[in-house]
């Protein structure tokens, strides 16, 4: 544990050891931000939906920009939807 928090290394160390290497996690913006933050994210989809948010909507990243890392941008269509699939580089 980190700060009384579980300590996100420690999770995907273990889902690793337990034979997982691919792993889907639909997330909020903290759990997002900080995965992102410590680099232990390979791939990200970010769903683009023709919605407007109301102006006390919850904000979907949390601290420094979290996606500024390096990384390729491929596009997916979906009905009326579009999904942003970032692919990050390791540096």
């Amino acid at each position: 544990a980190e700060n009384q928090c579980l300590s996100l290394h420690e999770v995907i160390s273990i889902i690793g050891k337990l034979g997982y290497h691919s792993v889907w996690v639909e997330a909020g913006g903290q759990l997002f931000s900080a995965m992102h933050r410590l680099n232990l994210v390979q791939r990200t989809y970010c769903y683009l939906v023709p919605k407007t948010l109301e102006k006390d909507s919850i904000d979907a990243y949390h601290g420094p920009c979290v996606l500024k890392q390096a990384h390729q941008v491929s596009w997916l269509a979906l009905e009326d939807n579009m999904v942003a699939i970032l692919d990050w580089e390791k540096g």
